[in-house]
């Protein structure tokens, strides 16, 4: 059974076609949009490490602060690469394998995360 550690990589950024800085939208009065997609990310049981992949970007240090400020590990890359991107994080934080989040998902179910990192470990897969 493979059991390699598993990272989540999220990848945040405050630039939006739609809906300019919607990672950062309150949800209720305490919360954002945010807030609920990392409190998730934590219920799950096989999830090591949580890191936030953001740009380079003035804008996205924001994203930085919100990831200091919860003691979250975070990345800064190219903004068009998101490839790039996810790939230089992994390089850096040295994970083995890589569950890839998108930040505007706050529903992100750890029960279903846990079932897919199990069916994951199950099978030889690279």
């Amino acid at each position: 059974m493979n059991q390699d550690k598993i990272d989540c990589i999220i990848q945040a950024r405050m630039g939006s076609s739609r809906l300019h800085g919607k990672i950062m939208a309150k949800v209720d009065s305490e919360h954002i949009v945010f807030d609920y997609l990392i409190n998730q990310l934590k219920h799950s049981k096989f999830i090591e490490k949580i890191i936030i992949a953001t740009t380079t970007k003035k804008e996205d240090d924001l994203v930085v602060e919100f990831a200091k400020k919860n003691q979250i590990e975070f990345f800064r890359g190219n903004e068009s690469d998101v490839l790039d991107r996810y790939y230089q994080c992994a390089k850096i934080f040295s994970s083995d394998s890589i569950l890839r989040i998108t930040s505007d998902n706050p529903f992100a179910d750890p029960t279903i995360i846990d079932d897919l990192i199990m069916n994951y470990r199950k099978i030889s897969c690279d």
